[in-house]
């Protein structure tokens, strides 16, 4: 549980949200004062918003592109400062990668589309406070993508947990 000096709960944003899982974790583990949800599929933030009302309204949702420097503005806007903890799932695959899903928003939110792993480690070092904390849920088979990423963000890894795929073939 992160606390700030002032005793105050964290600030969380929660980039590229999708269905909202993990805000909903932070919202009910941390009890964070704010919480953002940055989705850029329209569609999706739209049922992400609905899904946050119904759990309390707590979150606030964004749609558009953590690539754009005007949208992580009004997130920090929103969120009243820099995050002290972001969460993030990003896209595991580049954009051609393997057979398109049948369902475009699926496809959209597994391969690298609208930015990747890259962009969101970016996009994470412009929202975080000097001594916020990152949590990344990632492909453990596409590791090295990560920690290159994290590197050229500046970021250092403070703890890792790979949990093994317990899916049956």
């Amino acid at each position: 549980l992160l606390q700030d000096t002032q005793g105050r709960r964290t600030r969380v944003i929660d980039l590229g949200a999708g269905a909202g899982v993990l805000a909903l974790i932070c919202q009910y583990v941390a009890k964070p004062v704010a919480t953002v949800a940055v989705e850029i599929q329209e569609q999706v933030a739209e049922r992400l918003g609905r899904t946050m009302e119904a759990h309390g309204g707590q979150v606030t949702v964004v749609c558009g592109d953590l690539r754009e420097p005007a949208v992580l503005a009004d997130v920090t806007h929103r969120l009243g400062g820099e995050a002290d903890l972001i969460v993030m799932n990003p896209p595991w695959f580049p954009a051609g990668w393997g057979r398109p899903s049948s369902n475009p928003s699926t496809h959209a939110s597994t391969h690298a589309l609208a930015g990747d792993v890259t962009d969101f480690l970016s996009a994470s070092r412009r929202l975080l406070a000097p001594d916020g904390e990152l949590f990344v849920v990632y492909d453990a088979a596409r590791l090295s993508l990560l920690l290159d990423a994290a590197g050229l963000a500046g970021f250092r890894i403070a703890g890792l947990l790979c949990i093994p795929d317990s899916r049956s073939d």
